[in-house]
């Protein structure tokens, strides 16, 4: 019986933009030569890096692609590795960057997750109800001059805190040094119940 491609994957990490602190970590299965012409990092699962997180939607590194005899090989590349690849021949996909906007519905935010500036978009209900409360729930407006920021990473995730109001409930996103003293009102999530719920 053939092995499955995927059972010989390995997690690795690239930086994808020039002084970026985020490790943009993935799987692959390309050879080790590839990986090592493009920048790749092996992740030691029990010393991660500072800022290592996954399946994050920007930035993106881009990717490096060359043929070959028989098929090709393409891949994320470490921004620092740009000149001698296209050197040897490979060509490059340009890294993707979001700058943080304002918006009818939404408000740019972050709070600050190992290493990284986690960003998403609260909604402006959210927003005005958490009020006073969003600093010390360590969230922070978010700028066009925040060209670090990192949105959709699905790991590491920030914790989630909520508050009851009269007729409806609120929750959002919770710096992790903050989760052990919220502001009166405000309470954890319980990230257990919320697996069993979904």
């Amino acid at each position: 019986m053939a092995q499955n491609v995927y059972d010989r994957r390995r997690s690795v990490y690239v930086t994808p933009i020039r002084a970026s602190v985020l490790k943009y970590g993935f799987l692959t299965n390309v050879t080790a030569a590839v990986g090592t012409a493009c920048g790749h990092v092996a992740v030691d699962p029990e010393n991660p890096p500072t800022g290592l997180a996954y399946g994050v939607n920007a930035p993106k590194p881009g990717r490096a692609t060359r043929r070959r005899f028989d098929g090709h090989d393409s891949t994320w590349y470490d921004i620092g590795q740009a000149s001698a690849l296209r050197q040897a021949g490979y060509s490059l996909s340009r890294p993707r960057i979001r700058i943080s906007g304002g918006g009818e519905n939404s408000f740019p935010v972050y709070v600050t997750l190992a290493g990284i500036k986690y960003a998403w978009r609260m909604p402006v209900h959210t927003y005005l109800a958490a009020g006073g409360d969003r600093a010390a729930l360590g969230i922070q407006d978010a700028t066009s001059g925040d060209r670090d920021l990192v949105w959709g990473a699905d790991s590491p995730k920030p914790p989630k805190g909520y508050k009851k109001e009269e007729n409806r409930s609120i929750s959002t996103f919770v710096d992790p040094q903050r989760i052990d003293n919220l502001p009166p009102g405000w309470r954890a999530v319980d990230r257990d119940a919320e697996r069993d719920e979904g």
